[in-house]
């Protein structure tokens, strides 16, 4: 059976000498990284079994079993950290995990497709849908309740293009 990835972190540069490395969580808050396991490697879809993972600055760093030293740590670098989607918790309602609304097409009150969503990104303020349609230039729009009235498997917004 085929599992369900979330991507939910990045593995950066070696820390010193023993297999350390950097870590970036994608997840909100950064710390809930810490309470998924097992860590699958995406390129190879390979579990990934962690020894330590500290807090350093306002990130992370993690050793991994098995990679004891800067050049094998090397050899992780760059590389996503994925972990199978049945272990996120329920959402609550109005809540959604950004992975489920990648690629649903967008439709506007009027029943016009607008085109799909291409990715998702955080502002500072709120969450924006980034949507591509065909021939047509990327459309921004916020991810608000005046603007999304709905999700199902399509998102209905209240959205004129100008």
């Amino acid at each position: 059976m085929a599992l369900d990835l979330v991507i939910v972190g990045r593995l950066g540069s070696p820390y010193g000498l023993s297999g350390w490395l950097h870590l970036t969580s994608f997840t909100e808050p950064p710390d809930n990284i810490l309470k998924y396991e097992p860590w699958i490697i995406v390129d190879n879809e390979n579990s990934i079994e962690r020894d330590v993972v500290k807090q350093y600055a306002d990130a992370y760093i993690v050793k991994f079993r098995g990679v004891d030293d800067r050049n094998r740590a090397s050899n992780l670098r760059g590389r996503e950290l994925a972990i199978d989607s049945s272990l996120l918790p329920p959402t609550a309602q109005n809540e959604f995990y950004w992975h489920k609304l990648i690629g649903l097409k967008v439709k506007d009150t009027h029943g016009r497709v607008l085109g799909s969503v291409g990715e998702i990104f955080d502002n500072g303020a709120h969450s924006v849908l980034v949507v591509r349609g065909q021939g047509r230039e990327e459309i921004l729009i916020p991810m608000v309740e005046s603007a999304v009235v709905e999700v199902k498997d399509y998102v209905l917004v209240d959205w004129e293009l100008g």
